[in-house]
């Protein structure tokens, strides 16, 4: 007969650290607990991190939690400077070059009072330029989020 180990691989069964029950491996758990254990440890983990300050909420972090790391991440020294870097290098860039005088230019329109938003197709208020042509800096189609990935996809 085959050693304990030996068999549990054959079998794809796994033993449970928690209750010491065997469990299928190929089941859904992606731990090393069974499921119902799993549950039970995930109970005890949110509970703890709801007594820390920090809940998770449908397994997500909260929004505020994520605005406070980004602004505490974003405000060290060395990340700033490496951004501002970065975004220096993409103006700079004889590729992306047009598309950000393209947006400058709009943006400029914006602000004097040359051009004006007007709402998406479908209605919605919240708009952003979609440019055909980025020769062509103030021709600009105002969509919504909904529909300018469709359009800069394959219009």
């Amino acid at each position: 007969m085959k050693p304990l180990r030996k068999r549990l691989e054959t079998t794809m069964l796994k033993k449970c650290p928690d209750c010491k029950k065997l469990w299928d491996k190929k089941s859904k758990s992606k731990s090393n607990r069974c499921l119902s254990c799993q549950r039970i440890w995930n109970k005890k983990w949110r509970k703890r991190r709801k007594e820390s300050g920090n809940p998770v909420i449908s397994t997500k972090m909260s929004r505020s939690y994520h605005r406070k790391y980004e602004k505490a991440y974003y405000s060290r020294p060395g990340v700033k400077e490496h951004r501002a870097k970065l975004m220096r290098s993409y103006a700079k860039d004889p590729k992306l070059r047009p598309k950000h005088q393209a947006r400058w230019t709009l943006n400029k329109a914006l602000k004097s009072g040359k051009i004006k938003k007007s709402p998406c197709f479908c209605g919605n208020k919240k708009v952003q330029a979609h440019h055909k042509d980025y020769n062509k800096p103030l021709e600009v189609k105002w969509l919504c989020k909904e529909h300018h990935p469709k359009a800069e996809g394959g219009e």
